[in-house]
């Protein structure tokens, strides 16, 4: 249960890190790349890494104009990461 729920908020930034790539911005995305670090310093592995880098990028985007491919990157792996653990 806990996974899908995990799961579900790594889905939901996803979607707001690709709206952030067109430039929509919502303070939500703050609260959620935060929850980001937090999973990611709880639950330490390879992915978890990748979820600090994720999070610093996107607090960082949030801020200041960053190229789409970065963005759109982020969003494809948090989407990815999140459809998985719903489906697995």
């Amino acid at each position: 249960m806990l996974v899908k729920l995990l799961g579900l908020l790594d889905i939901l930034t996803g979607v707001l890190v690709a709206l952030l790539t067109f430039g929509i911005k919502t303070p939500l995305l703050i609260i959620l790349a935060s929850y980001l670090i937090i999973k990611g310093v709880i639950f330490f592995s390879g992915a978890s890494v990748m979820d600090l880098f994720c999070a610093l990028i996107i607090f960082y985007a949030y801020l200041n104009p960053v190229n789409g491919i970065i963005t759109g990157l982020i969003a494809i792996w948090l989407l990815q990461k999140g459809t998985f653990s719903l489906f697995t």
